[in-house]
């Protein structure tokens, strides 16, 4: 993501941006992720740029979990992911599998 492009986008955009960019990059070979993994990169991406840049990427709120802080808006957006189908969830077991949708769609 560029700055540029970043600009332009509503925090729950951004963050939106931020999730589908973490299940491409953050992925094992299979193209799946955990919600837990996932969780811990959006917020580990989120801050990383936070040191750099004194601002986060998304410019959202984020609280305290037993597993480690998530943001407000996560559990909201990526459901919003699941539900436009930009984003599928598989569950194994007590996990649950994220992977992008077939479309490969472009992240910005």
């Amino acid at each position: 993501m560029n700055n540029s492009n970043l600009n332009k986008l509503t925090p729950q955009k951004k963050l939106a941006e931020l999730i589908k960019a973490c299940i491409k990059y953050g992925a094992d070979k299979d193209g799946k992720i955990t919600k837990t993994k996932l969780a811990k990169l959006v917020y580990l991406s989120d801050f990383a740029f936070f040191y750099k840049n004194l601002v986060p990427i998304t410019g959202v709120e984020y609280r305290k979990l037993d597993n480690g802080p998530v943001s407000l808006t996560y559990f909201n957006e990526l459901l919003d992911l699941v539900g436009t189908h930009k984003v599928n969830l598989q569950k194994k077991g007590n996990a649950e599998l994220l992977s992008l949708s077939e479309a490969k769609e472009e992240i910005s």
